[in-house]
């Protein structure tokens, strides 16, 4: 089972893709859910997911920022 983090500032938007996931691909899980990439970084740290799911523009970190985070340091 691959594990999801999806990064989504807007709530409505982030259960959506979640339902999508969870409906849709059925090797996968969302294992955790987070507003921003400062958020989704210790949630990285803990689950060690196999793909992310991100919004390019959020508040405190966007989605470009935190690709460029997780290529360097995972």
């Amino acid at each position: 089972m691959f594990k999801v983090i999806v990064v989504e500032d807007e709530p409505v938007a982030a259960e959506h893709i979640c339902a999508l996931v969870e409906r849709f691909c059925p090797g996968f899980r969302v294992a955790a859910r987070a507003g921003n990439g400062v958020e989704a970084l210790p949630l990285l740290r803990e689950n060690r997911a196999d793909l992310v799911i991100t919004d390019i523009r959020m508040p405190v970190m966007g989605g470009l920022e935190l690709t460029k985070i997780i290529n360097e340091d995972f």
